[in-house]
């Protein structure tokens, strides 16, 4: 399923949770991306997201995702 729904591991502080839920996240798989994923994916957050759904600069939001998606390795 290409990794829809998978759970991935908090990387972040996790000071405030209970013993059984730093039990649980240390058995999931920690995830890296690399800068240029981690940029594509806000990129694709920014114009999915975005309050006119792109109507209002569709050039931009066109050309954000088609150079995010050409960064990609």
């Amino acid at each position: 399923n290409g990794g829809a729904g998978k759970q991935f591991k908090n990387m972040g502080n996790t000071s405030s949770w209970n013993s059984d839920q730093i039990t649980y996240n240390n058995t999931l798989t920690p995830i890296f991306l690399t800068k240029i994923q981690l940029g594509a994916i806000i990129n694709f957050q920014l114009c999915l997201r975005e309050s006119s759904l792109g109507i209002h600069n569709t050039k931009y939001s066109t050309a954000l995702l088609t150079n995010s998606i050409a960064a990609l390795p």
